[in-house]
């Protein structure tokens, strides 16, 4: 007996929603790079623990998941 595994379409992403994603991820990232640089300059002090690409980084993670949950 011959088993076939079948991919579901909700467990998979297709190649259009990995472009989609690393799309969306670049541009988010992009925002929160220049939110956090414009932050940097303007008060230096502020941001002992970490500089403005961490901060970008940590920002980015954190939100782009949440777009591409399904409920």
């Amino acid at each position: 007996m011959e088993t076939k595994t079948v991919k579901r379409s909700d467990e998979r992403m297709d190649s259009f929603e990995q472009i989609h994603f690393k799309f969306l991820f670049l541009i988010v990232f992009l925002w929160f790079l220049m939110a956090s640089l414009g932050k940097f300059l303007i008060a230096p002090q502020s941001s002992i623990n970490q500089n403005f690409w961490k901060e970008a980084v940590t920002q980015t993670n954190s939100l782009v998941p949440y777009l591409f949950m399904r409920v």
